[in-house]
């Protein structure tokens, strides 16, 4: 994701998290209406930035990157069926923060960044051989993958981002 689509990822949350609770009239706003805006508005944007490859379509990763692997729609089903409605939109706007926080420390910290939509096993070079790793045991929503070549990949929630990045690549 470039700069600019980060920022205006995170116009979009700023803007869509200052609307009124209430409505002109005084009365409690319908939170359907904006949590539909909220998810149309996130939906729009990770279309645009999420590699939607299939695990076959990917070569082996060989190159230093950052893979970003954000959670499916069935992941957030998953996680909204398990909540109280206010605490899945509480959930959903620190996810949308910390994405957007992790990638731009990513980005300014010099790192190639590839998103993906979902836990797919993926492959990565080590020691000269492709090897394959599994991610979908791993709790969180989002997951960032970080890789240098030749080395085993380690796998950090975007909350950990800063320290797993100094620890992994210095």
């Amino acid at each position: 994701m470039s700069k600019l689509q980060a920022v205006l990822l995170a116009s979009v949350v700023i803007g869509l998290s200052g609307c009124a609770p209430e409505s002109e009239t005084g009365g409690v706003a319908d939170r359907a209406d904006i949590s539909a805006a909220v998810e149309d508005s996130v939906v729009a944007n990770a279309a645009a930035v999420v590699d939607l490859a299939q695990p076959e379509e990917l070569p082996p990763f060989g190159e230093r990157i950052a893979l970003f692997i954000e959670a499916s729609a069935e992941d957030l089903d998953a996680a909204r069926s398990t909540r109280s409605e206010e605490d899945y939109y509480t959930m959903a706007d620190d996810l949308m923060w910390y994405r957007a926080s992790a990638r731009e420390f990513l980005e300014n910290n010099g790192l190639q960044v590839r998103t993906l939509e979902g836990r797919q096993p993926l492959r990565f070079v080590v020691n000269g051989e492709a090897r394959p790793f599994d991610y979908s045991h791993i709790p969180t929503l989002d997951v960032v993958i970080l890789y240098d070549t030749n080395r085993e990949p380690v796998a950090v929630a975007p909350i950990d981002i800063d320290e797993a990045v100094r620890s992994y690549f210095h």
